[in-house]
């Protein structure tokens, strides 16, 4: 069993909705095809880019991760 690794550290803006973003994140890798360790990594990537913005859900922009998680399909 592979440990995902730890993400760099990031400046926190608003903790709320990071643990859903996660989730979301790591199932929807899971559900294209990915591996659990590739499928971590996007969520924390989703979490990361969560907890730098103000409020639960932040709005939809392209530069966000759910943006390049969506090109994966």
């Amino acid at each position: 069993c592979e440990d995902v690794p730890i993400p760099e550290a990031l400046p926190v803006v608003d903790s709320s909705g990071a643990g859903d973003a996660f989730n979301a994140g790591y199932l929807h890798a899971r559900l294209l095809g990915l591996d659990a360790i590739a499928s971590g990594k996007a969520g924390h990537q989703l979490a990361g880019w969560v907890i730098g913005q103000s409020g639960a859900i932040p709005p939809l922009n392209a530069g966000a991760p759910y943006a390049r998680l969506r090109a994966l399909r």
